[in-house]
């Protein structure tokens, strides 16, 4: 896993592990798209079109201003 920052916050890439996380509920998922905005993960179907396109599957971390 590695992190990501857009637009000064912080997201965990869990693209691998995408699946076993929304199984468990655990976190809500999102796409990251090449244009910077994101999408929530509802469905396995939304976690297989991010996969077949290449996108990032990520957590929210937190805003970079609240973590310095």
């Amino acid at each position: 896993m590695s992190t990501k920052i857009i637009k000064n916050f912080i997201w965990l890439i869990v693209t691998n592990k995408a699946k076993e996380i929304f199984s468990s509920g655990t976190f809500e998922l999102y796409v990251l798209h090449n244009d910077e905005s994101e999408s929530l993960i509802e469905s396995y179907a939304q976690i297989n079109d991010a996969e077949e396109c290449g996108l990032e599957i990520a957590i929210e971390v937190d805003h970079l201003d609240n973590l310095i």
